[in-house]
């Protein structure tokens, strides 16, 4: 019985150790996994980053140019908008305004 004993404490010891070491390598896998996470959200942050800014400045140019546009074409709305009654240009220059027919349509067809 005291061999008995004596192994199982023996063998509790050689757990204990065991344990012990299994503890310290799992900290520092964990201490690793921590890293690599680390390095990975680091790679894709400035690989975002790489990649975007190409298309920031891509959106800032072509919001230049729409606005650029959208002052030509509020200016060319202005000049055709522009006759003898709010400009100084002459009337002649108006061009041709349609006059509304105000008459019945004719029918066309057999008269009896």
């Amino acid at each position: 019985m005291v061999k008995q004993i004596e192994e199982i404490t023996v063998e509790k010891e050689r757990l204990k150790t065991e344990n012990k070491a299994l503890r310290m390598e799992n900290r520092e896998i964990r201490q690793r996994l921590e890293r690599l996470e680390d390095s990975i959200e680091e790679k894709i942050a400035r690989a975002v980053e790489r990649n975007c800014i190409p298309l920031y400045e891509r959106i800032s140019g072509l919001e230049k140019e729409n606005g650029r546009k959208e002052v030509e074409i509020s200016r060319l709305k202005a000049q055709i908008a522009k006759d003898s009654s709010n400009s100084s240009k002459p009337p002649g220059g108006d061009g041709f305004k349609k006059i509304p027919n105000c008459r019945p349509p004719v029918r066309q067809g057999f008269s009896e």
